[in-house]
């Protein structure tokens, strides 16, 4: 009994590392190109000015954190480059050496 390989070519030049790449492909259309960058930015837009609203003065550590979750699983998904988690990782220290000062939590 023997088990069965995946297949180790696709049109593209692409091989199959695991399950996840096997079942879970995106077009070439939707992942290239700034797709990924935006959604990262939509994000952290959206983060960001929810917690202004509330009134949180941590609202840039909020909203890269939040971003920077998201930002790593679209690298792994090849989505985005790799510095913009360091660009994420670098707004979240920012925010929170800016909003060190709020005593209110």
């Amino acid at each position: 009994m023997s088990w069965y390989q995946y297949p180790t070519n696709y049109s593209n030049g692409t091989m199959v590392d695991g399950v996840g790449k096997f079942f879970f492909q995106y077009p070439s259309v939707v992942a290239s190109g700034w797709f990924g960058a935006a959604i990262v930015l939509l994000i952290f837009f959206i983060s960001f000015f929810t917690s202004m609203a509330v009134g949180a003065r941590k609202s840039m550590a909020v909203a890269g954190f939040i971003s920077l979750i998201f930002a790593v699983y679209l690298t792994r998904l090849d989505m985005i480059h790799p510095v913009i988690i360091i660009t994420l990782i670098i707004i979240m220290i920012i925010g929170i050496i800016g909003g060190s000062k709020d005593t209110n939590l």
